[in-house]
């Protein structure tokens, strides 16, 4: 338990220091985000603050690494997945960066996304087995490489696209983090603990700088370097676990980014409007246009994860078939949460964008 309050202490000291050093190079050469409409400040922040939040990850982890004990052993049996991974996530730090820097088109986005997930799933890092007891025992063979890099991309999406308020995208991964740190912690699953706890402490200390109103963001290095590791460590875990539940419980905590992330697509698909081109499709752009302030927002949608993510750790108790029941439920509560912000009222003014509507 020391090596894990140590890890998340380092990381929160390194993000301390790191950020604010980010920040006063972010303005140094110019590498601001402009208010637009993913933007909903009014003044200029930089933008390349997952620099800090990734650093002070890797820095926070080496320890726990190098150490002589079982957790420094447990890291030896899987070095080859979680150095892959690491390589990876840096891969997608800089590619961040370089679309923060430049502003690149959203294919060389996806093309360095897809690239990231491949390495990874190389290496063994794939969703191989599916098992609910009492239920079913699905092998997926050749199918875990495509199951595996669309869940890796579509995971790394949702935060990334999620990331358009203050301290929205950052709080959203903190609490993701600290639950699957504690299912990780009750598994003895050491090594994703020590990452999760990692993850959490530079997040903690990257929120000091990023709440309302934020001084930093987090910019695409950040939000494509925390998706990238949340979805190939929540992968790793349940190839580890051989559990449908290794995958459902940060499914579940995932539960606003990625369903944000599918009705948006559904939206800007039935209104031809471009996937990747700025557009207030969000949950966040909704509830902001429904006369709440940013902190708000921010406090709805994480009251909304802790109520899902505290559902899916009954799984932690259960580990049996009542854990379909519980998705189940945690999927509706979402659907309720979208359809009052009215994300899933596609049907009318899509069919009149389209051209399909009747005139009886």
């Amino acid at each position: 338990m020391r090596t894990y309050i140590a890890t998340y202490f380092i990381a929160i000291m390194v993000g301390l220091v790191l950020t604010p050093l980010v920040i006063l190079l972010a303005r140094r050469f110019g590498v601001v985000d402009a208010p637009g409409l993913r933007r909903m400040d009014s003044k200029a922040i930089p933008r390349i603050g997952g620099v800090a939040i990734g650093l002070a990850i890797l820095l926070g982890v080496l320890p726990a690494m190098m150490i002589s004990n079982s957790i420094g052993q447990a890291f030896t049996n899987v070095l080859p997945e979680v150095w892959a991974i690491f390589a990876s996530a840096l891969g997608m730090l800089i590619l961040g960066l370089v679309v923060d820097l430049k502003s690149s088109r959203a294919r060389f986005k996806l093309f360095g996304q897809l690239a990231a997930a491949f390495i990874v799933c190389y290496y063994g890092v794939r969703i191989q087995v599916l098992t609910v007891p009492g239920l079913f025992s699905v092998d997926l063979g050749w199918w875990s490489w495509p199951l595996t890099i669309f869940w890796i991309v579509c995971v790394t999406n949702a935060v990334n696209l999620i990331d358009g308020l203050d301290g929205l995208a950052a709080g959203i991964a903190a609490i993701i983090c600290a639950v699957i740190a504690v299912f990780a912690l009750y598994s003895n699953m050491q090594v994703m603990t020590v990452i999760m706890m990692a993850m959490l402490g530079s997040l903690s200390a990257f929120l000091a700088f990023n709440r309302n109103p934020a001084r930093v963001f987090m910019g695409d290095c950040g939000s494509l370097f925390l998706g990238f590791m949340l979805a190939t460590f929540s992968v790793l875990y349940g190839t580890k676990a051989h559990i449908a539940v290794g995958l459902a419980l940060p499914i579940l905590a995932m539960g606003v980014p990625l369903f944000d992330t599918t009705f948006a697509m559904l939206r800007r698909l039935l209104e031809r409007h471009g996937m990747m081109s700025p557009y207030r499709s969000h949950i966040h752009h909704r509830l902001v246009d429904m006369g709440l302030t940013h902190r708000h927002v921010a406090i709805i949608l994480y009251l909304e994860m802790a109520v899902a993510v505290g559902l899916g750790l009954f799984m932690m108790v259960t580990k049996s078939s009542s854990t379909v029941v519980v998705i189940g439920g945690v999927l509706l509560l979402l659907v309720v949460v979208f359809r009052v912000v009215r994300l899933v009222r596609l049907a009318f003014k899509t069919c009149e964008t389209i051209g399909l509507c009747r005139r009886d």
